[in-house]
């Protein structure tokens, strides 16, 4: 039982049956993150400093090497001036975070907003809600739950290669752009992509036709209910 496409590859090239792999995903509360109130979403951007009329790439997670939020931060300094209506927006702490913070220019330092870890759900939904695009840079990725949280809020999302959830959520030049792990120029051509003017609003509108298709190909209880029909 498997989150999608990438876990499925991985067993295949161990010799596993492949018409006995089943996706299983790991889903978040939809109705939750779709459901928020405007009042929390404004709410949110007041306690964090989001103001209005700004447009954000958003991290959410640990700041931890292997998320590679270096490789994220450098590629928004070189992005901040073609985008000077768009801000980065870290939602997370960690052991990297006075590293993370280091690499970021003075005269940049208020378009990166460091929001520590947020434990309310609410407010990670909140934040999505605040924002345009969310990137994770990842090196090592099973699977990622907040891309399906992202997709869920009407984000663009670009990935790393190796981001399972991904390779499921992220359809090529529609809600977003995958790149090969840890090229920088790859992430820069992403990003440069995704938030330029004419492609941004429709990638962000497309997202939530391609986490339908998703949850009609991934229902977890479909699968589950196939897996255990097939045991018999």
């Amino acid at each position: 039982m498997v989150c999608g496409s990438l876990g499925k590859q991985f067993f295949v090239s161990y010799g596993a049956d492949p018409q006995r792999i089943y996706y299983v995903p790991y889903e978040p509360d939809y109705k939750a993150i779709q459901s928020l109130s405007e009042s929390r979403v404004v709410a949110v951007a007041e306690r964090f400093g989001l103001a209005a009329g700004r447009r954000r790439i958003v991290y959410s997670g640990r700041l931890v090497g292997v998320k590679r939020v270096d490789l994220l931060v450098r590629a928004f300094v070189v992005l901040a001036g073609m985008r000077r209506d768009w801000d980065l927006v870290i939602a997370g702490d960690g052991e990297l975070k006075g590293e993370l913070q280091a690499l970021v220019p003075r005269e940049m330092e208020g378009r990166v907003k460091w929001l520590g870890f947020l434990s309310d759900q609410g407010d990670v939904s909140a934040v999505y809600r605040n924002s345009d695009v969310l990137c994770l840079a990842s090196e090592h990725e099973p699977w990622a739950l907040v891309v399906n949280e992202a997709v869920a809020a009407g984000l663009a999302v670009v990935a790393s290669d190796v981001v399972g959830a991904a390779a499921e959520l992220v359809r090529e030049g529609v809600n977003g752009k995958t790149f090969v792990s840890k090229d920088l120029d790859g992430l820069i051509g992403a990003l440069r992509w995704v938030t330029d003017g004419e492609n941004i609003d429709g990638c962000r509108a497309s997202s939530a036709g391609v986490l339908a298709d998703w949850r009609k190909r991934g229902d977890p209880i479909l699968g589950l209910k196939t897996a255990l029909q097939h045991m018999v």
